[in-house]
């Protein structure tokens, strides 16, 4: 059923314990949820601006150990301040890219990342480390795609992350702030658990598929 995991390897960027956790329930394992908030939507042009993350721990979140990061090194907020209201001015003094991934390193030990958008947010990461460049990791994203595929829903202009947890009944947050929508993703994942297997075994592996 699942013959693209059998291509993984540990030389992937993965270490021992993901490959063993594949099988097990995710209710039993921690998952970090992430969100970056950037100056573009382009990798090879843009800049990460802030970094905010949260843990779900044996399915429930842990807001207490959420984390927010302002990135002091980038080339200019420009006119995507608009978007998620961060200044140059907002950014001074805060973290050195190579603190906040050190940070992010820290925090995602032993545990699987959790994104909307995860490609997006890895390409990203993966200008910085090429750790990021073949990590598998959970998508919301994806999975609110392969659910109402599945289900003959339409598709189009449906997948932003406000937009996917109204279906939910979650409640509206302000977007673009990182950890807001790292908080707001961790929300929406375990709600799409509840939905789809309530409580039956839903695997790392079943989600991972769900998130290509």
């Amino acid at each position: 059923m699942f013959q693209w995991l059998n291509r993984l390897s540990l030389g992937r960027g993965q270490d021992r314990w993901f490959v063993e956790a594949l099988n097990k329930d995710f209710r039993a394992l921690e998952f970090l949820a992430l969100d970056l908030e950037l100056t573009s939507l382009d990798p090879q042009n843009g800049d990460i601006l802030s970094i905010g993350y949260v843990p779900i721990i044996e399915g429930f979140i842990c807001p207490g150990e959420g984390r927010h990061c302002l990135i002091s090194e980038h080339s200019g907020v420009g006119d995507s301040a608009i978007i998620h209201g961060i200044r140059d001015c907002d950014t001074d003094g805060g973290h050195t890219m190579g603190d906040a991934l050190a940070e992010l390193h820290e925090a995602r030990q032993g545990r699987v990342l959790l994104l909307h958008h995860a490609s997006l947010d890895l390409a990203f990461l993966a200008k910085h480390h090429t750790c990021y460049r073949k990590l598998l990791a959970a998508d919301t994203m994806r999975i609110e795609y392969q659910r109402r595929h599945r289900q003959g829903q339409p598709l189009a202009n449906s997948l932003r992350l406000n937009q996917c947890r109204e279906r939910y009944h979650l409640p509206t947050y302000k977007a673009h702030n990182a950890l807001t929508d790292a908080l707001a993703t961790a929300e929406l994942f375990l709600a799409q658990m509840s939905y789809m297997g309530g409580d039956d075994k839903m695997t790392l592996a079943e989600i991972l598929s769900l998130s290509r």
